[in-house]
């Protein structure tokens, strides 16, 4: 067995928490734990989770951690993303080992050898065996810690305002590895999500694995200034393949999104779930709010400009999303992840995810951004980057990542390797027959794609619809279309497509139109160092033809705020320096093969 990497942090949440009164292991036996109540404040700004390894912002570099480039071995990691899947950032302790949790917070122990029954019960020495009794125990902010071992039952987290559930502990609470001993929780009552929270306020789910609901493996309903996060799980075998009466009520997860909603989900597996119409593996809600409102002019092709940017953001990062259905016949939409929100996804890998439906028909195999609807007053804005993208399937378009209705996105440094459908990477507006504006400009949508590889995709490696696209730096290698690299699809009556940019391997096939510069074609070359295992370096022997990048570009959409993004991401795929200044080569890598 591997090492553990422990990190005893005192507080609960990486977010702050107004300060109150500690009380530690209280007795359960006193009335309400004799813990302070209240609800333990919560972060002033409003701000995501702090970001990690690669994490991008203009002009500056963020530090990995020290557990960065660490590949996780075993079935609950990736062989793509170093430091993606369960312990892949190590484990925070929350209180529950040293017996001292964020000021405000009370711990309760459960383990399969516990007894619910007698006095003064919970305590480390003496656990509650289910989790439905360390719930009832305590009504202030609690942190429940549970050993390893399976528990067959829902697990009801009401409407508790200050919540942590932290599992993978040995027997006496002394450590916590939650890959090699689970905390395995499988549902009593099929019918219901496994794990279900409402209103959490502060939520933490960290170190379950999550299996046997015909709804959601983990479901939580947010209301306005929640903030929650997810770590260290594995959710899978849940959902159905029939309609159960809500669209995206079946499948792995289910989190709140919206405006002012933050939420992570970080180093975890999410695998073999069952959707019906969105998000088999991953759904994060948020679309048909004002996220960022709109000002209608003439920038952006017609489209106009986002006002301001909301604080609530989505950020999914070291996860594995593989092999997630969705089964709905006529058009399912993102079978891996789908997202509705301002959204930061990155260090993930999505691998044989399906839109299963009638003969694989559907859109946004790997994962959709999907926000709005036609001729809405908002955007969100979806940041995609070092994510590995392979043999996610959605035949209709969209094969890997579908960017649809007003979700504006940025994708850099990711790798699309066989994937199956036309346009592995689509953007598309959210236009029907007739839409309001200019051409129907009101209905656009934007992607701004830097430094991909695109390689052996069956179909297009770009799908553009009422949109505009802008590419930079990106290697097409080997794609299957009759069109070429791009394809270019009918929308809406006079929403015409845009495709700019400079400096790619593409091939754009005879009568397609786009505004392309500086291109070069390499489909008759052996581009990258070793395609047989993966290795999408460039070849050490390629001509400086493929150096000539410029250090800057002009992204689809201009958006104010910390999402922004107008420069070349300083890191690449594998979390190397990029040169300052250039020249730069193509695809995810900042170097060639040695």
């Amino acid at each position: 067995m591997s090492p553990v990497h422990v990190r005893s942090f005192p507080l609960l949440i990486a977010l702050a928490l107004a300060p109150s009164v500690g009380c530690g292991e209280d007795d359960p036996a006193a009335p309400d734990g004799g813990a302070t109540s209240g609800d333990g404040g919560s972060p002033a700004d409003g701000s995501a989770p702090g970001g990690d390894a690669g994490t991008w912002t203009d002009g500056a570099v963020v530090t990995p951690p020290d557990d960065a480039g660490v590949v996780i071995t075993g079935p609950l990691g990736s062989t793509r993303v170093p430091s993606a899947g369960v312990g892949g950032g190590g484990y925070e302790d929350h209180g529950c080992s040293t017996g001292t949790p964020a000021d405000g917070y009370s711990l309760r122990y459960v383990a399969t050898t516990g007894d619910d029954a007698g006095p003064s019960r919970g305590t480390r020495v003496a656990p509650f065996k289910t989790f439905a009794a360390a719930l009832a125990s305590h009504s202030g902010p609690l942190v429940v810690c549970v050993a390893s071992g399976t528990y067959t039952e829902n697990v009801n987290l009401g409407t508790n305002r200050r919540v942590a559930v932290v599992g993978g502990f040995d027997a006496g609470f002394d450590a916590r590895d939650a890959r090699e001993s689970p905390t395995h929780v499988v549902a009593s009552t099929v019918t219901q999500s496994t794990v279900r929270a409402e209103a959490p306020r502060e939520l933490l789910i960290d170190g379950l694995e999550v299996s046997g609901s015909q709804r959601r493996g983990i479901d939580v309903i947010g209301w306005s200034g929640e903030h929650v996060r997810v770590r260290n799980v594995h959710v899978h075998h849940n959902g159905t393949t029939s309609n159960i009466g809500e669209s995206a009520a079946t499948g792995g997860i289910d989190l709140p999104g919206g405006s002012d909603v933050t939420v992570e989900l970080a180093y975890s597996v999410v695998e073999e779930n069952d959707g019906w119409h969105h998000g088999g593996g991953v759904n994060i809600g948020g679309g048909g709010d004002e996220a960022n409102p709109i000002t209608r002019d003439g920038s952006h092709d017609g489209f106009g400009s986002i006002v301001s940017l909301a604080a609530g953001t989505a950020s999914v990062h070291h996860v594995v999303i593989r092999n997630n259905r969705l089964h709905e016949p006529s058009l399912p939409h993102g079978a891996g992840l789908a997202v509705g929100c301002n959204a930061d996804i990155h260090h993930v890998e999505f691998v044989g995810n399906d839109t299963t439906g009638t003969n694989h028909y559907g859109v946004g195999g790997g994962m959709i951004a999907q926000h709005g609807v036609s001729n809405d007053d908002s955007a969100s804005v979806v940041l995609v980057h070092e994510c590995w993208f392979e043999q996610n399937r959605a035949e209709k378009a969209g094969a890997a990542l579908f960017f649809d209705q007003t979700s504006v996105g940025w994708v850099a440094n990711c790798i699309f390797a066989h994937n199956i459908g036309e346009g592995t990477l689509l953007v598309d507006g959210a236009c029907g027959n007739s839409c309001a504006g200019p051409d129907g400009d009101y209905d656009r949508n934007f992607v701004t794609a830097v430094f991909n590889v695109f390689a052996e995709n069956e179909g297009a490696g770009l799908a553009v619809q009422d949109a505009t696209a802008h590419l930079y730096g990106n290697a097409f290698w080997h794609n299957t279309s009759a069109v070429g690299d791009v394809r270019l699809m009918g929308g809406s009556p006079g929403a015409d497509n845009v495709v700019r940019g400079d400096s790619n391997v593409i091939v754009v096939g005879a009568g397609v139109s786009t505004e392309l510069t500086g291109s070069v074609s390499a489909e008759a070359l052996t581009l990258f160092a070793d395609v047989a295992s993966e290795d999408y370096h460039l070849r050490a022997t390629d001509t400086a033809a493929f150096e000539r990048v410029a250090p800057s570009y002009a992204p689809a959409f201009a958006v104010p705020g910390p999402l922004a993004r107008t420069s070349v991401p300083p890191l690449d795929y594998a979390s190397a320096a990029r040169p300052a200044g250039g020249p730069y080569v193509y695809g995810a890598y900042a170097t060639r093969a040695p």
